[in-house]
């Protein structure tokens, strides 16, 4: 079990992982930008998610990337 996991979210979709690196890659490959969170519970952990933000105590929002921009 993990105590924390990264969550990710554009206006297309939205992915949680473990890791970090695969995480980033697999949101930059659909070519839209993304903010990224940590939250700071188990991945498997239900939470909800509203306005593209996860909706649980302690969630931090990290950065946003655009994969367009280099």
């Amino acid at each position: 079990m993990n105590d924390r996991h990264f969550f990710a979210a554009s206006a297309f979709t939205w992915r949680v992982d473990v890791s970090l690196e695969k995480l980033i890659n697999r949101m930059k490959a659909e070519k839209h930008p993304f903010n990224l969170w940590l939250v700071p519970v188990d991945v498997e952990l239900d939470y909800d998610i509203e306005n593209y933000k996860p909706q649980i105590e302690g969630a931090t929002w990290l950065t946003t990337i655009n994969p367009k921009t280099k």
